[in-house]
Parts: structure tokens; sequence; C-alpha cells
């Protein structure tokens, strides 16, 4: 069936994302401020257009059908070129960059963005900086954003540009103080009766710990995505804590030494991600320019 894309409603477009935000009829229409029957005659409106089925009613849930779920996926992108198209219609082409939205994951430390905030300043003292703060960035409505900084191995969810910005390793550590009072252990088994502390890696179970030879199921008092909290609890000699590095620059100098290095220690990126569809446009072919000014591959 050949669909002219004319015919598609960018009203109905995000009528479903924010369905398959909400879970709901009910919750969508009240987070978008429409109207049930509104918000529900934008969804026939646009199944009738696509031809096919996009969710299905499971009690007071719905749930999308594959089909949903392809074209929300492809929604986020669209609605986003929209929308800088729009800006960009405000704005003269030649204008500097002006602002940038950014999606970070909680935790990242104070000193990133007092740096981050100097060579702004310094270089760019027009610029203006949206930033927010997720659990999970890609749990989020990503068309409001420039740039998504993600941990970890980056899921199959829409097409992005990708800025390599480092290669961060995780460690267990601890101070001094905590392990002179409650052994240092020597063993992975030794970590059963400890304090534990650990950061959620994007996507896995944070207490199966991959260890050297084996995977080691442990018993966290404190899971957190917030990297940044849970350094400030093991410089507080509250226990051993499983962190990426790069927050603990310097280990034995700011009080933290590693616990177990030769049982573990693993490598993982930190990426920047711009959404594909916007890649072309005059306001990100600036941002992307700048990021390579700063050497961000």
């Amino acid at each position: 069936m050949s669909v002219d894309a004319e015919q598609v409603d960018l009203s109905g477009l995000r009528a479903l994302a924010a369905l398959a935000e909400g879970g709901s009829l009910l919750r969508a229409a009240r987070r978008t401020g429409v109207p049930r029957t509104t918000f529900r005659r934008r969804l026939e409106a646009l199944e009738a257009v696509i031809g096919v089925p996009l969710f299905l009613r499971v009690g007071d849930s719905v749930q999308l059908t594959p089909a949903g779920v392809v074209l929300v996926e492809r929604a986020d992108i669209l609605l986003h070129s929209v929308r800088d198209v729009i800006e960009e219609a405000r704005q003269a082409s030649a204008a500097p960059l002006r602002s940038i939205r950014l999606l970070l994951p909680v935790g990242m430390p104070p000193q990133l963005f007092l740096a981050g905030g100097v060579f702004r300043a310094q270089q760019y003292p027009e610029l203006h900086v949206d930033i927010r703060f997720s659990s999970d960035p890609f749990s989020e409505e990503l068309s409001g954003y420039d740039v998504i900084l993600f941990i970890g191995d980056v899921p199959e969810r829409g097409r992005f540009v990708t800025r390599k910005v480092s290669q961060l390793t995780e460690r267990l550590v601890a101070t001094r103080q905590y392990l002179d009072t409650f052994g240092t252990p020597q063993e992975p088994a030794e970590l059963a009766g400890h304090t534990l502390l650990t950061w959620t890696p994007p996507g896995e179970d944070p207490r199966c710990w991959p260890m050297a030879a084996a995977a080691l199921e442990v018993e966290p008092v404190c899971v957190s995505p917030d990297i940044h909290l849970l350094r400030l609890m093991a410089l507080a000699h509250q226990g051993i804590a499983r962190i990426p590095e790069a927050v603990a620059p310097g280990l034995g100098g700011e009080g933290l030494v590693p616990v177990l290095p030769e049982f573990f220690s693993r490598t993982t990126s930190m990426r920047l991600l711009i959404p594909e569809g916007l890649s072309r446009t005059s306001r990100v072919r600036k941002l992307v320019a700048l990021l390579d000014s700063l050497g961000i591959q």
C-alpha cells in the first residue's frame, strides 16, 4: 500500500509518541493537554493513513504493534527535524550557533560543567546551553535535544551521528580508612562481607559484577545511576564502590584506592550522540564543527 507522506499529520505522530511514553490513552492525552476524544481521533486518523494497526488495547493500557514501534522510532527524528527547521527559519543561516540542548546521565561530576562553562564563556560567549538530566537518557523523548551523552553500548533505537568522548575504566574503589577498618578483600568472594555501592550500568543487572574469571552475584546496599553520589559515599568511608574511573581521577590523591584490580577492571565508552536526521541541517552542522574543533571524534 502506497502512502503519500503529505497525508501524515504531525499531530498524529506526536500523539503516537506520547502514547508510547504514557502507556495508556488517558495518561498520554493528559500529558499532551489534548482532550481524550481528540487524542484518540488523531491516532485513528494516523492508522487510517498508514493502513495497519499501530497499537493494541491491553486492559487499561496499550501496547504498540511492531509497525507502531517502527513509526515511533522514526517519528522522534522527524519531529526533532521539524522543530529544527522552524528554528532555522527564525534565524539567519549565517548566524553563529547560539544554543545547544543537552541530555546527560545523572551523576556527572561538577568539575565537568565548570570546565565547560569556562570554555563557553571564553570561546562562545553568546552560546546558551540547556542541560537536562536523566537516569536513562534513552527512556526519554529524544526529539527535544541536540546532543545526548551516553555511557555504554548505544541501544538500537533510532539513528545517530556518534562522537566518542572518552574510554572509561570501571573499577572497585574505597578509602584506605574503610579498608583498614573492615579489611582489604583478596578474593572476589570476600566482597560478600563488605558494604557495596554500585552504579547502574546501562542495560545490565547492577547485582551481577563481571569479574575476570566469572560473573559474581553481589548484594549492594546502594544502587544508583548517580556516579558522583556513589563516589562521594565512598569518600565518606561508607563502602566499596563500583564506578567508572573517569569521575575519580587520581585515585590515590583523592583518597580512593583500587580494590581487587587484578579481578575487576572493565572499559566502556562515553559517547555524544546527535540524531542522524538533524546532521545535515546548518544549525547542527555548526554543532558538529564545534565538536570536531574540540577534538571530539
